[in-house]
C-alpha cells in the first residue's frame, strides 16, 4: 500500500532534475489542457454620474457634454446584431472544437512527458506535450471525450431526476407555486444538485487515471480504458482525494505571493499524481500491454 510521503519524496527526487522543463508542461496542461475560460470584463462600474457629485460653492460641477447616439434603422440594428451573434458562435464553436481536439491531447502529453521522465531520469522535453497528436489521435479524442461525457452526465442527470418532477408540479398547481418552491421546490432541488455534484466528484475520481493510460497504451479501447482505470482507483479513491488535499497547505503558500506562487506548486502535484499512476499500475502490466505502442514506457 502507498503512502503519501513516499510518493511526495519520488516526485521530489525527479523534479531536482527537470523541475524547469515540468514547470512549462504543467503551465501549458493548468490552462490548455483543461480548456480555456473565458473572462468578460464588466466596464459598468467606470461611469460617472453628475448627480452623485456634491457640489461645493463657488466651484462649478464639470459639465459632461452628452454623446449623440446614433439612430439606427432596423436593417442596420440587425445587421449589427447578427454579426454580434455570429461572432459569439464562432468563439464558441472555436472553444468547443478546442476543448474537444486539443485540450485532451495536450494533457495526456503532459502525463507522458512526466512519466517518460521520471523512466529515463531526466527531463523528455517539452515536445511530449504533442505527443497525441502522432500517437492514436483520434483514440485519445475519443477516449477523453466519453470519460467527460459520461461525468457530464452523471451530474445532469441527478438534476433531472431531482428537478423535473418539482418543475411539473409546480406548473400543474399554479396557485400553490410560490410556496411549493419555498418549502419543497428549492431543497429538493438543492438535494438532487448536491446529490449530482457528489456523483461527478465519485466517478472523476473512477476515472483519474485515464489520461494516464492513454499515455503509455493508446491503442486501447475507450471502455477498456476507462474500466481499467476503475479498477486501478478501485479502494483508492478515498486515499487519492486526501492526497491532494495535502498540498493545500502550498497552495496557500503560493496564494499569499499575488497567487503567482500557486504556479510553481503545479509540478509538484503533477509529479506526485504520476508517481501514484506508477505505483498502481503495476498489478495491470499484462492488461496494459495490449495497448502499448514501440514508445511505450
Amino acid at each position: 500500500m502507498w503512502e503519501r510521503y513516499e510518493l511526495k519524496m519520488r516526485a521530489r527526487e525527479c523534479l531536482r532534475r527537470y523541475y524547469w522543463p515540468a514547470f512549462v508542461v504543467s503551465l501549458v496542461t493548468a490552462f490548455l489542457g483543461s480548456g480555456i475560460n473565458v473572462r468578460v470584463m464588466n466596464n459598468s462600474n467606470a461611469t460617472v454620474e453628475n448627480s452623485h457629485m456634491a457640489e461645493v460653492p463657488g466651484i462649478p460641477l464639470p459639465q459632461i457634454e452628452k454623446i449623440p447616439i446614433p439612430n439606427f434603422h432596423s436593417k442596420e440594428l440587425g445587421l449589427i446584431t447578427g454579426l454580434l451573434l455570429g461572432t459569439a458562435l464562432l468563439v464558441a464553436l472555436a472553444v468547443f472544437l478546442f476543448g474537444v481536439f486539443v485540450a485532451p491531447v495536450l494533457e495526456v502529453g503532459g502525463r507522458r512527458f512526466y512519466m517518460e521522465s521520471r523512466s529515463i531520469g531526466q527531463s523528455a522535453g517539452v515536445g511530449k506535450l504533442a505527443w497525441g497528436f502522432s500517437n492514436h489521435y483520434l483514440g485519445i479524442v475519443w477516449t477523453m471525450f466519453v470519460r467527460g461525457f459520461l461525468i457530464s452526465a452523471v451530474e445532469c442527470l441527478g438534476v433531472l431526476v431531482f428537478g423535473v418532477p418539482v418543475l411539473f408540479y409546480l406548473f400543474t398547481s399554479p396557485d400553490r407555486a410560490l410556496l411549493t418552491i419555498l418549502t419543497l421546490g428549492l431543497p429538493v432541488i438543492l438535494a438532487g444538485a448536491v446529490g449530482a455534484m457528489l456523483g461527478g466528484i465519485y466517478l472523476a475520481y473512477c476515472y483519474h487515471l485515464v489520461p494516464y493510460i492513454l499515455s503509455e497504451a493508446p491503442g486501447l479501447r475507450a471502455m477498456e480504458v476507462l474500466r481499467l482505470s476503475k479498477k486501478m482507483m478501485r479502494g483508492h479513491k478515498f486515499r487519492t482525494f486526501i492526497l491532494e488535499l495535502s498540498f493545500l497547505g502550498w497552495l496557500f503558500l503560493g496564494m499569499l505571493c499575488c497567487g503567482v506562487g500557486m504556479l510553481f506548486v503545479l509540478p509538484y502535484i503533477d509529479a506526485t499524481m504520476a508517481e501514484l499512476y506508477a505505483e498502481l499500475r503495476e498489478p495491470y502490466l499484462e492488461e496494459l500491454r495490449a495497448g502499448w505502442t514501440e514508445q511505450s514506457l
